[in-house]
Formats: C-alpha cells, structure tokens, sequence
C-alpha cells in the first residue's frame, strides 16, 4: 500500500512562536544585539515596531554605521523615544574618536537618569569627561579602556606621567566592577580605587607608571597587567583571593612589595626578564607562598638589558643561559600549594630551577610542564614520554609515597636514561593523552568482548541464529537444553 504524503499545515494553523514569546524575554534577547540590528528589528511586526527602545542594555559601535552623523543620529534617536518607565541598566559605547564633550555628556546624563548601573567605554580619549562619569551615584560596573593600548611585548617605552584630574571629591563610591586603563597619575588611580567601598574585582590595564602603590580593602578578584614601573610597586589587597598579574620586570625595578594574606590563586605572566631582574622575580614569588594554585608563564630571558638589535644573535648562544630563581635566597616554602603550572625554557639551569620548585612544595599533588624553546640551543631538558615529545608533560599524584622523589632523580637524570627512567614511571605519575588513548581502547575492547559473549549466550538460548562477529563465538558454559519461545 502506498504512503500517503503527509498533509502541510495550511496558513490559519500555523503558530508564529516569535509573537508569542513574553515581552521580558524578547527585551532580553534584544539586549545581545548592537544598537544597529536592533533598530532593524522595528521592521518585524507592529509589535517590534518601538521595542528596541525598551530594551535594557545597548550596545552602540561606531563600525557599525557609515558616518559620524549615523552614529550621533542612532544614539539621539535611541533616548528621544525611550520610554522614561523602562529602566537602562547597561551601555556600551565604542569609538575611536567620539563627537564634541557636549554630546557625550548630553548621552551618559540620558542614560544615568534611567537608572544606569553599568558603564563601559572604549575610545581614544575619555580623559575629559572622566570626572563626570564620578557624579553617577548609581554606577555599579565600570569599564574605561583606550583604543590605543599599551603592548606589553614594547621593552623600552618610556615611564609616562599624567596630570591630576580627579576630583576633590565624588558620588561614584558604589562600584562593584571597575576595569580601567586610563591615562592617570598613580596618586589619582591611588585615591579612585581606595575611595570604592564596596569594590570586590578590580582590573589594571598595561599603563606604564613611575610607581604603583594600590590599595583596596574589599577587592576579591584582580587582574592587573603593568608595563615598564619604575622604581617600585607596592599592592595592598587583605581580602584577595585571586591574583593575574602581568608584569614587565625592567632593570630599574627594584621593589615589589605584597599584602596578601588570603591569597589562594595567582597567574604570573612574564613575557621578557633579564638577569639583573632575577632579585625581584624572587621576591614576585615569595608573595605567593600561600597560595594553593600557582601559573607561571616566562617568555624571552636574556642576561643582560640588550638592545633589541643584538638580541636575535646573543639568543642563538646557549652560554648566556641563567638561572630564574636567585641562588642566594632561594625559594621560599610553598607550604599549601597542590597544583603548579611553569611555562618556560627549560634548558640545563631551568631543569635546576624546577627541581628547586619541587623541593619547596611539600603537598604538590599536580604538575604541568610547558617548553617555550627561544632558539636553537635551547631546546627542552624535560625527560620524553613514550611517544618522545618533551614539549607538554603532565605528573600527577605527586604526594604519594615517593613519586616526587622519583621524579627529581629523573629530571637530574640519575641511574638510566632519562628516556628509559620516564618509561618505568608508574601510571599514576606522568598522564598522557596516548596514554590514556589506549588505557580507553583497552577497556572498550575488554567491555566489548563481554558484550558479544553475552548477545551470543542469550541467542543460544532462544535458538536464534548468531551474531555475525570476526572473532569466533565463545564457548557457552550454560545448560545445553533449548528453551522454546
């Protein structure tokens, strides 16, 4: 018999699902979209035709139209029909090049008398109406960075030194948020940050200052990348409990001091050191003695402040290798600190300094390697695996019995081979993804096998034919009566 077709639904059954959604839920849907696709979105229905200017965030980018005069035009018209009832929560506002003071102030006064709580600008210069951007009481969430970033890579850029412009005194206290990179004097960014009472996660682009002296009692999460500081850093956070920190450690600095107490988790991220900086990359570490969590990430490393013209010809020459951890003062004890992640050269001295971390973490449980090779003569000390790659080696449940005192006699490369020495390391110690690969394959072979001497028994039993299979049925051990179906 023949299928029929199945019958189309005609145009009065169907259901326009995008009508029957809540108001709410399309507002919040419209929020995602820039300023430009929501505008477009009045052209759906009648229903669409003014709710975009209802919706509670707005996402206004100057890519998006053609001319400044689109751009200044959108944004009049987006707050000339906002209806007054429907609050503003957020507004994110990009442009390498904003129209005169008077708009934009004419715009974040719209949008404060909404009831504004968050806040973001990325432009060129915001440094003019900074100061009235602090009479906004109802901020929560501020976000002010430049289109013209700093490139932490840049090794000889120049301290910069910026004029005071905050305030004596200001209504913005409330934040929660506040991401800045703003061309600031160190006092201002001082004053700003201490003056936010209930601040909780603070982020500190790449601006490079003279000195930095921070100071926040309530920030619990921090992000702070610094360029060339000079002659010292001082950073006071007694509740935090997270720490990313980027920092370029130029020769002329010479301090760095840390109040941390409750400190649990920190990223360090060095992209150049030199040797006479090495003192200071010691003390950077010692600050996070109590941590549970610890990465750490160097990139180039050259003995000396080389100029950049000579740098490519000195890296070729593996003599000008240096230890990372001062020799002298060694390393403090990482009394609590379980999982560790270094990412750097690992040439002769860096197997020495690694080895250095493992005799000062008593509870490590994990251990992450990564090899950054700069050059030829740099290439990784770090004992292969059985596929022979020494660039990423993981170790694990290194605070059983002597793991990690197997491990140290293989990174000094005791008894046999280091090669040889990696491959009578237990399971439990170096975790790799062949590894794993075939542990996998392993268990799915044996789990299959059951499977299939199961599927045959049962076929036996009920008289059926059995299953086609490469390997020849197994043998049942089962009664060999038949039970009839």
């Amino acid at each position: 018999m023949a299928l029929s077709k199945p019958e189309l639904p005609s145009s009065s059954d169907e259901v326009d699902r995008l009508s029957e959604l809540p108001e709410p839920l399309l507002l919040q849907i419209l929020s995602f979209l820039s300023l430009k696709f929501a505008i477009r979105t009045s052209a759906v229905s009648r229903r669409f035709r003014h709710l975009w200017t209802a919706s509670p965030s707005v996402n206004i980018d100057r890519l998006d139209f053609h001319s400044g005069v689109a751009f200044n035009d959108a944004i009049n018209r987006f707050f000339r029909l906002r209806n007054p009832s429907a609050p503003l929560v957020r507004i994110s506002l990009k442009s390498y090049l904003l129209p005169p003071n008077k708009s934009v102030i004419n715009w974040l006064n719209s949008a404060h008398a909404l009831g504004l709580r968050e806040l973001s600008i990325h432009t060129s210069i915001f440094e003019a109406f900074f100061p009235h951007i602090l009479s906004f009481h109802s901020l929560q969430s501020l976000e002010l960075t430049s289109c013209a970033s700093w490139d932490l890579s840049r090794r000889y850029f120049l301290p910069a030194t910026f004029k005071q412009i905050l305030p004596p005194t200001f209504l913005a206290t409330n934040l929660r948020s506040l991401h800045f990179q703003a061309k600031l004097s160190s006092s201002d960014v001082r004053r700003f940050i201490m003056e936010q009472n209930q601040l909780e996660y603070l982020c500190l682009e790449a601006v490079p200052y003279h000195a930095v002296d921070i100071f926040s009692p309530t920030v619990k999460k921090a992000k702070l990348i610094f360029g060339r500081v000079e002659p010292k850093i001082n950073l006071s956070f007694p509740v935090l409990q997270f720490l990313d920190l980027s920092i370029l450690l130029h020769p002329r600095l010479t301090k760095f001091e840390v109040e941390m107490p409750l400190l649990k988790k920190a990223n360090l991220k060095i992209p150049y050191v030199s040797e006479v900086s090495v003192p200071v990359l010691g003390e950077i570490l010692r600050c996070f003695c109590n941590v549970s969590e610890l990465s750490i990430h160097v990139g180039d490393a050259f003995p000396d402040d080389t100029e950049p013209s000579q740098r490519h010809k000195r890296l070729k020459q593996a003599k000008y290798q240096f230890h990372l951890i001062e020799l002298r003062k060694g390393l403090p004890t990482f009394c609590h600190l379980q999982n560790l992640k270094l990412s750097m050269c690992f040439h002769k001295y860096g197997i020495s300094d690694l080895i250095c971390f493992l005799q000062n973490t008593p509870v490590l449980e994990s251990l992450q390697l990564h090899h950054v090779e700069f050059s030829e003569g740099w290439e990784s000390k770090l004992p292969q695996d059985l596929e022979g790659n020494d660039q990423h080696v993981h170790f694990s449940n290194l605070h059983l019995g002597d793991t990690k005192i197997e491990l140290v006699r293989c990174l000094r490369g005791e008894g046999h081979h280091t090669k040889c020495k990696r491959r009578r390391m237990s399971h439990s110690v170096c975790i790799t993804k062949a590894k794993v690969d075939a542990i996998l394959a392993k268990h799915m072979e044996k789990v299959t096998a059951q499977l299939t001497s199961t599927m045959q028994t049962f076929l036996e039993r009920l008289n059926l034919p059995p299953l086609l299979t490469d390997n020849p049925p197994r043998q049942s051990h089962l009664p060999t009566q038949r039970i009839g179906v």
